[in-house]
C-alpha cells in the first residue's frame, strides 16, 4: 500500500497555526458594517437604472474575488497524516455563556430532514452539521482537514482506503464511536433506494469493512478521487439498531456538537449541547440551540429587535442597512457566498422537443438580462456578475473567461435566427433561500428583461420543500429554473458536476443524456492527480459556459445579522448556510 497517496491533497499539516479568514479561492471574509443605503427599488425603477446604463459592466460595494486557487492548492497537502483537527480557537477563548439559547432564524430549511444522511440540499445543511460530525471537515478556509480521523492510506489500486480513527469519541447515547459507524452508515446508503442525492457516492463505492475498532477500510469500484470530500457522517450503530431506520430518521443520534430534541415541521428544530463532544475548541459555550424556520424578512427583523431571535439569516442589503448604528446588533458580510443560476430545465427531457434546446436562444435569454445593473441596484452593490458556471474556488475555473454582455438587440437578433421571435416559457423557483436573498424579486426581474426582448414568462414560485423535491424528481419541472449554489461547496469539480448540476446523475442535474459531461464526471471521479483533475474541470466548464444549459446570473454576498447575545459569528469562507457554528461565540 501507498503511504498516503493524497490525491485530493487534504490539509495534514500538524504544525498549522490557528486559521484566520483569508484567501482561498474566495477573496476574504469580510466583517464590515454596511456602507449602501436607500430602500428597495420597485421592478420598474430597477429596469429603468439598469436600461440604458453604459458604463453598468462593473459592480460596487462587495469584495470582489481574485484570480481562482492553482489546482496544485487544492486544500490540503501531501504530507504525512496527523492527528491535527479542524479546531481553529482555544478552549480558553470561549468560556461558558451566561446565554443558554441562542435561536437562529432562516427563511428555509427546504424539507428540514433531521437525519444527517438526507441532507438533499444545502438549506439542510445545518441541520447536519449540528447532528453529525465528518471525518475530514472544513475550517475555515473551506479545507478538509482531519476531525473523526487522523489520517488514511490508499492501495496502490487506488481502490481500497482504509482511514485510521480518532479513539474516545462519544455518540450522544453514550457509545463509543468506531469503524462499525462508519460501515453501517455506509451500508444504509449503498442498500437504501431513497439516497438519490448520494447516486455519485453509490456509483463508486462498494463497502465498507471494519479491520478494529479504530480502522476501517471503504472499498470503491474504480478509483474515486474525491471519497474524502464526500463520505457520510457515520451514526451510533447500537443506536440505529435498536430503533431500525424509520425512528431513525425522525430523531437521529451521531456524535455531531449538538443533541436532537424535537423539531416542529414548518416551525423550528432544537437541540442541546453534546457535553462529551471530542473537540472542546468546537465545542459551543451555550447550552441550547433553536434553528427557526421564519420565512417573512419583516419577521425575522421583529424577533431580532424584540430578542427572540439572536442570529438572522438571508437578508437583504436594504433590510440589514435598518441596522446601522444600533449598538446591540451587528452586520455580518461573508462575500461571494451563492450564485443565482437560471437553469435550462428543459434539457432534463432528450426526447421531448423545447426551444431550450437550442443554444442561440440559451445565448439570447443570458444576452437580454443586465446582471451588472441587478447587482447593484437590486443587490446594492453586494454582489458581482460571475463569468463562469464554476466560481472562482473550483479547480478548473477559467479566469479568462469573459462575462456574456449585455446586449438586448443581439438577443432579439439570435432569437429571430432560431426562430422563437415569440418564445414563451415557465421560469420556476422557490420562495426563498438563505444562498441568494431576494430570489424571487431576481426571478422577475429576469422575467421583465426577458419580456423587453419580446419573450413571455410566467413565474411559478413555490417553497424550498416543495420546489426542489420536484426538481430531484426530474419529471416535474418543465421551462427554466432559478436556483443558489453554494459556492463554499465547490471545491472540487465533481461537486460541481456530478454532486450538484450538470450530469444525468446529479442530484439537481439540468442537462440530461450528455454524453460529454457524463464521460468527463466519470474521468475526475477516477483522475488521481489534481492537476489533471483540474484540467478535466477547466474542459467541462468551458463546454458549460459555451453551451449555457445554466446561465449564471448574480454571485452575491450573505449578509447575517447577530444580536447582543452574539460576541463572534464567524463562519467558514464563503458559506452561505446558518451552520456549522463552530465558530459562533455567545455571550
Amino acid at each position: 500500500m501507498a503511504d498516503h497517496d493524497d490525491p485530493v491533497r487534504y490539509h495534514h499539516d500538524e504544525s498549522m497555526p490557528p486559521i484566520e479568514p483569508g484567501t482561498f479561492g474566495f477573496g476574504g471574509l469580510s466583517r464590515r458594517t454596511l456602507l449602501a443605503g436607500g430602500g428597495a427599488l420597485a421592478l420598474g425603477a430597477l429596469l429603468a437604472a439598469c436600461g440604458d446604463d453604459s458604463t453598468a459592466t462593473t459592480t460596487t460595494g462587495a469584495t470582489t474575488t481574485g484570480a481562482p486557487t492553482s489546482a496544485n492548492t487544492i486544500p490540503g497537502s501531501t504530507a504525512t497524516p496527523t492527528t491535527t483537527s479542524a479546531t481553529t480557537t482555544t478552549a480558553a477563548s470561549r468560556p461558558e455563556a451566561k446565554t443558554e439559547t441562542l435561536t437562529i432564524a432562516v427563511p428555509s430549511l427546504q424539507e428540514a430532514n433531521v437525519d444527517p444522511h438526507f441532507a438533499t440540499g444545502g438549506l439542510i445543511f445545518p441541520l447536519r452539521d449540528a447532528i453529525g460530525e465528518f471525518l475530514y471537515a472544513q475550517n475555515l478556509k473551506g479545507q478538509f482537514v482531519p476531525s473523526l480521523a487522523t489520517g488514511y492510506t490508499l492501495s496502490d489500486d487506488k481502490l481500497k482506503w482504509t482511514f485510521k480513527l480518532r479513539a474516545g469519541v462519544k455518540h450522544h447515547d453514550g457509545t463509543e464511536f468506531t469503524a462499525t459507524d462508519i460501515k453501517t452508515s455506509i451500508d444504509r446508503i449503498l442498500q437504501g433506494a431513497d439516497f438519490t442525492h448520494l447516486a455519485n457516492f453509490k456509483a463508486q463505492v462498494t463497502g465498507a469493512n471494519v479491520i478494529d475498532p479504530q480502522t476501517v477500510e471503504i472499498l470503491t469500484k474504480t478509483p474515486y478521487a474525491t471519497l474524502v470530500v464526500d463520505m457520510p457522517m457515520p451514526i451510533s450503530t447500537e443506536y440505529f439498531k435498536k430503533v431500525g431506520d424509520a425512528e431513525f430518521r425522525k430523531k437521529p443520534v451521531a456524535c455531531g456538537p449538538w443533541k436532537f430534541v424535537s423539531q416542529e415541521l414548518n416551525q423550528n428544530v432544537k437541540y442541546e449541547r453534546h457535553d462529551a463532544y471530542f473537540d472542546p475548541a468546537r465545542r459551543p459555550n451555550w447550552k441550547k440551540l433553536v434553528y427557526a424556520i421564519v420565512p417573512e424578512e419583516s419577521a425575522r427583523v421583529a424577533g431580532l429587535k424584540t430578542g427572540t431571535i439572536d442570529i438572522a439569516f438571508g437578508l437583504t442589503a436594504t433590510t440589514a442597512d435598518g441596522f446601522k448604528g444600533e449598538s446591540n446588533f451587528k452586520i455580518n458580510e461573508v462575500p461571494n457566498t451563492g450564485t443565482g443560476y437560471c437553469m435550462m430545465y428543459d434539457n432534463n427531457y432528450p426526447d421531448q422537443p423545447s426551444p431550450l434546446k437550442d443554444q442561440k436562444v440559451r445565448m439570447a435569454l443570458m444576452m437580454a438580462i443586465d446582471r451588472a445593473a441587478i447587482a447593484k441596484t437590486l443587490y446594492k452593490g453586494y454582489a458581482r456578475v460571475p463569468t463562469s458556471n464554476f466560481p472562482t474556488i473550483t479547480p478548473g475555473f477559467n479566469p479568462d473567461r469573459k462575462a456574456v454582455p449585455y446586449d438586448p438587440d443581439g438577443a432579439k437578433k439570435l432569437l429571430a435566427e432560431a426562430g422563437q421571435s415569440n418564445l414563451s416559457i415557465t421560469l420556476n423557483t422557490y420562495t426563498a433561500t438563505s444562498t441568494v436573498p431576494d430570489i424571487q424579486k431576481l426571478a422577475e426581474t429576469i422575467i421583465a428583461f426577458w419580456g423587453q426582448i419580446g419573450v413571455k414568462a410566467t413565474l411559478n414560485a413555490v417553497e424550498a420543500a416543495t420546489f426542489l423535491p420536484q426538481w430531484r424528481a426530474k419529471n416535474v419541472i418543465k421551462g427554466a429554473a432559478m436556483i443558489a449554489g453554494p459556492s463554499s461547496f465547490y471545491v472540487e469539480p465533481i461537486r460541481m458536476l456530478g454532486n450538484s448540476f450538470f450530469s444525468s446523475r446529479a442530484p439537481y442535474t439540468t442537462i440530461t443524456g450528455d454524453k460529454k459531461l457524463d464521460d468527463l464526471v466519470d474521468q475526475i471521479n477516477a483522475e488521481m492527480d489534481a492537476t489533471k483533475r483540474a484540467a478535466l474541470g477547466r474542459q467541462a466548464v468551458d463546454y458549460l459556459d459555451d453551451q449555457l444549459f445554466g446561465l449564471p446570473i448574480v454571485t452575491v454576498s450573505s449578509l447575517v445579522v447577530t444580536g447582543p447575545n452574539v460576541v463572534s459569528f464567524t463562519t467558514i469562507e464563503a458559506n452561505p448556510y446558518a451552520g456549522p457554528t463552530s465558530w459562533i461565540v455567545a455571550k
